[in-house]
C-alpha cells in the first residue's frame, strides 16, 4: 500500500512495510537467539582445562626419563607445561578415555621426585579435580576453568596458573 502526499514541491512516497516488517522482526529475534548458541560452541565448557586443548609447544614433553606412575593412562597428545614455579614444573594432561584430567609436578633441578594426581572431572560441578602432596612438602591442587577458588586461597593455596594451586 503506497500513500503520497506533496509539501510545496518535494514529493514525500510513504510506503507500508508490513509484511516486510514482520520477517524482518522474526530474522531479527531468530539472529538473537542464535548468537549466545554460536558462542558457547568457541568457549570453554567450564568443566575441562582449556589449556590443554591449546596447541603443543616443545616444552610439553614430559621430562625424559621421568619415573611417574599415574593411576590413569594420559592422551600424550594433551601434555602441556602449564607453569614453571619456585624449582618446579607444573604439567596437565587429559586421561586417555577423556574422563580424567592429571597434574605432573618436575623438579627442576632433581632435588626431589616427581609427583602426580589424576581426578575425574568430566560433568562434575566440582572445583578441585585433584588435589596431590609431594616429597617437597607442597601440595597442589588441579582446578576446572572458571573455578570458583576462594575456599582455596582462604586455606592458604596461592594461585601460579588458572589451574594451578600451590600451598606450603
Amino acid at each position: 500500500m503506497t500513500g503520497r502526499k506533496v509539501c510545496g514541491s518535494v514529493d514525500i512516497r510513504i510506503t507500508y512495510l508490513g509484511e516486510q516488517m514482520k520477517k524482518l522482526k522474526l530474522s531479527a529475534a531468530m539472529a538473537l537467539l542464535a548468537v549466545p548458541l554460536l558462542l558457547a560452541g568457541c568457549s570453554s565448557d567450564g568443566y575441562g582445562i582449556a589449556a590443554l586443548k591449546a596447541p603443543a609447544g616443545p616444552d610439553d614433553v614430559l621430562p625424559s626419563g621421568s619415573e611417574l606412575h599415574l593411576p590413569v593412562k594420559i592422551d600424550e597428545g594433551t601434555v602441556r607445561l602449564l607453569v614453571e614455579d619456585d624449582g618446579r614444573q607444573y604439567f596437565g594432561a587429559e586421561s586417555a578415555d577423556g574422563a580424567d584430567f592429571c597434574v605432573a609436578v618436575f623438579p627442576v633441578e632433581q632435588q626431589f621426585g616427581a609427583y602426580a594426581g589424576c581426578g575425574a572431572a568430566k560433568a562434575s560441578t566440582a572445583n578441585r579435580i585433584t588435589t596431590v602432596g609431594g616429597p617437597d612438602g607442597k601440595t597442589t591442587t588441579l582446578v576446572r576453568d572458571n573455578a570458583d577458588t576462594e575456599r582455596l586461597e582462604s586455606e592458604g593455596f596461592r594461585r601460579i596458573h588458572e589451574n594451578v594451586y600451590v600451598a606450603e
